[in-house]
């Protein structure tokens, strides 16, 4: 007799990890910002490579986040949310039309000196977003784990 018999895994310490590593990163001066769908970013890419390609449209700013508290998703993995950010675009007259493909969480973990060293996590979107009209939104809020990965939620 054959049988599939399902395991369980523990993940012990999750919570107390990634409440850490918030306390030392995240939770002091995360930014999330938008990237023109133009660029197509990999592991290789730098900070300077997102910066030229940030958008612009009117309205756009990248935005400060703060996050709640650490607890466990279904997989009983510990992960935190952040505050959900909006971005509209203002005004009559669109001010520099972007689509927009995705969004980079910029994360400064140690101040210099000798230099301060940052993290880079980017989110492709599946879809590029059009940004061109007055009044177009989107929304977005960052899910991080234990494990120093993430997601992105995304409304449009």
């Amino acid at each position: 007799m054959s049988q599939d018999i399902g395991g369980a895994e523990v993940k012990e310490g999750g919570i107390e990890l990634l409440t850490e590593l918030l306390a030392a990163t995240a939770g002091t001066g995360a930014k999330l910002h938008l990237y023109k769908a133009a660029f197509s970013p990999t592991r290789d890419s730098v900070e300077a490579d997102f910066e030229t390609n940030e958008c612009d449209f009117g309205g756009y700013s990248a935005t400060a986040l703060t996050f709640g508290s650490v607890g466990l998703d279904g997989d009983g993995q510990a992960v935190v949310h952040s505050t959900r950010v909006v971005q509209q675009v203002t005004g009559p007259i669109v001010v520099n039309p972007n689509t927009v493909g995705g969004a980079w969480l910029e994360d400064v973990i140690a101040v210099g000196p000798p230099k301060n060293s940052k993290v880079l996590r980017y989110f492709p979107f599946p879809t590029p977003v059009p940004m061109s009209a007055a009044g177009a939104q989107m929304s977005l809020e960052v899910v991080l784990n234990s494990l120093g990965a993430g997601k992105l939620i995304l409304d449009t």
